[in-house]
């Protein structure tokens, strides 16, 4: 079995995934996080997630060493009151140039930063930073997914892959 959060390729074709598997794996991202984003009682109906990796300085690499995994992820989670959290993680050097060795076979002391979205089904979008900053963005232009989704994908670098996780029917249920 893959472990958490294990890369996938663009070139791979992939069954979904339970549901459960990717609210694990999204309490994981998240850490302390996870209970405000994902409360009890609030139905997960379906979630995305997107692997992406930077070009490496000085290289024509789209994608990481062989073996090694993907520099950002973005998760979209959706409700079933029609509304979506969507979560970007990144690897951040810091400010420290020598952070990312890992191209030269060195190792790889990057840190994760994570930003989370969160859409209320009408025309809001509340950003959340790594610091704890909150801004919203309220409009027919900019407070909707589809306007913000391509300016994230594109600031993760080149996709790798993406994998989905949805309910599962069950034997002899009327969805099966």
């Amino acid at each position: 079995m893959p472990e958490i959060g294990s890369p996938i390729t663009s070139e791979q074709t992939v069954a979904p995934k339970p549901l459960e598997q990717g609210v694990q794996e999204v309490r994981q991202a998240l850490g302390g996080k996870a209970e405000q984003l994902l409360p009890e009682g609030k139905q997960v109906v379906g979630i995305t997630r997107e692997d992406f990796n930077k070009g490496f300085a000085g290289t024509e690499l789209a994608q990481s060493p062989e073996g090694s995994g993907p520099d950002g992820h973005l998760y979209g989670i959706s409700f079933g009151d029609g509304s979506e959290t969507y979560v970007l993680q990144h690897k951040t050097t810091g400010g420290n140039p020598f952070a990312n060795l890992s191209p030269l076979g060195g190792a790889d002391l990057r840190h994760w930063e994570t930003y989370t979205y969160e859409w209320d089904g009408q025309e809001t979008i509340k950003t959340t930073e790594p610091s704890g900053k909150v801004t919203e963005v309220k409009g027919q232009q900019w407070g909707k997914p589809e306007a913000m989704l391509p300016t994230l994908r594109e600031s993760l670098g080149h996709a790798r892959g993406t994998e989905t996780f949805a309910r599962t029917p069950q034997p002899n249920s009327p969805q099966a």
